[in-house]
């Protein structure tokens, strides 16, 4: 298996290059955004870190489910700052020995509300 981790700020277009790339090369897309926002919806009673952990967990498990499948390439999206996820990410990478390819996308916000 091999990751594709897309990187970066809000808005910075993560998701529609996500979407795009796998479309392009047959991917799956693991957004982990998403998967936030899913834990919020079932579990309303969560704080930021609880979401957050779920959202992890999920994303972990997922990529478990995909390298069992023998998916070849699998695509993470995610926020730039999710210090946590991305140590989780390596610790599944290094435990399953996947090659991984990082993308960091960053958005001239002066220019963004120009």
């Amino acid at each position: 298996m091999e990751l594709i981790i897309i990187r970066g700020n809000a808005f910075s277009g993560k998701s529609r290059l996500a979407d795009r790339l796998g479309e392009v090369i047959h991917a799956k897309v693991l957004h982990v955004d998403y998967l936030k926002t899913s834990a919020r919806k079932n579990n309303p009673l969560l704080d930021i870190a609880g979401i957050c952990s779920s959202a992890y967990s999920t994303s972990t498990a997922k990529l478990k489910e995909y390298l069992t499948a023998g998916e070849e390439i699998v695509i993470v999206e995610e926020l730039g700052k999710d210090k946590e996820l991305i140590d989780k990410l390596r610790d599944f990478i290094d435990e399953n020995k996947i090659k991984v390819r990082w993308i960091l996308l960053s958005v001239d916000l002066d220019e963004l509300y120009k």
